[in-house]
């Protein structure tokens, strides 16, 4: 190969790069994912951004699990308010929440880690390796259905965009963290093998109704729109 036609295929192939993302409007929009349940160790990530206001004990879910057993406070993936800080939502694990203020306006990395085995909860905010909370739920926690903008068995609406969605059937460890926060700017996550990954805007179709969201993991499970429209994929991205 040619020096010249070398540096001619570097600038035709573009480095890996977040255009997209999806806004949810806080009413009734989601997105299914596909995946029915699992009873393996899981592991989620997504990035959010919101400036919606909230009252004392208000719940979203920007992307999240809530478990078929158990009922919502077992969930991973939720974000709410709490006495002290009523306006704030953080990240909330049954009665614990971390302390980043997630509906600032301002685009946030959320990583939640659930160890089948030992039932040991953890979540970790903007690629921090030190959990903002940590828990252990009961033993017969299991079968996590995912969805991205709401729980929507409780409905959790978001009101802000979400991006980069992905789930692993293993428990990330704070290497990973690292990686997938990258410095604020999402990365290829190809590497680290996610069941399902939706980029919530790319390789994203439009079909006069609905969103289909192709999964870029290894479990072929696209995900589809509700109650949204085609200017829902917007391009605002953390960046």
């Amino acid at each position: 190969m040619s020096k010249y036609y070398s540096t001619l295929l570097n600038v035709l192939t573009p480095s890996f790069a977040s255009t997209k993302s999806m806004a949810f409007d806080g009413v009734d929009d989601y997105i299914t994912t596909g995946i029915s349940s699992s009873t393996n160790n899981v592991s989620i990530s997504c990035w959010m951004k919101s400036s919606q206001a909230v009252n004392y004990n208000d719940s979203r879910m920007p992307f999240g699990a809530r478990p078929s057993s158990g009922g919502s406070n077992y969930s991973i993936g939720r974000i709410r308010s709490q006495f002290a800080t009523p306006t704030e939502l953080n990240v909330s694990l049954f009665n614990t929440f971390g302390t980043t203020v997630l509906n600032d306006g301002n685009w946030h990395n959320l990583i939640y880690t659930f160890d089948h085995t030992s039932k040991e909860v953890k979540a970790y905010v903007d690629g921090n390796t030190t959990p903002e909370a940590t828990v252990t739920f009961p033993a017969w926690i299991s079968n996590y259905q995912p969805t991205i903008g709401s729980d929507t068995s409780s409905p959790w609406f978001l009101n802000g965009n979400v991006d980069e969605c992905a789930i692993w059937y293993s428990v990330l460890g704070t290497s990973d963290v690292t990686a997938i926060y990258n410095s604020g700017v999402p990365g290829d996550l190809s590497s680290l093998s996610p069941e399902g990954w939706w980029r919530m805007g790319e390789e994203a179709t439009w079909d006069g109704s609905k969103w289909t969201l192709v999964d870029q993991g290894s479990g072929g499970n696209n995900g589809e729109s509700v109650n949204m429209v085609e200017a829902d994929r917007e391009t605002d991205v953390p960046s």
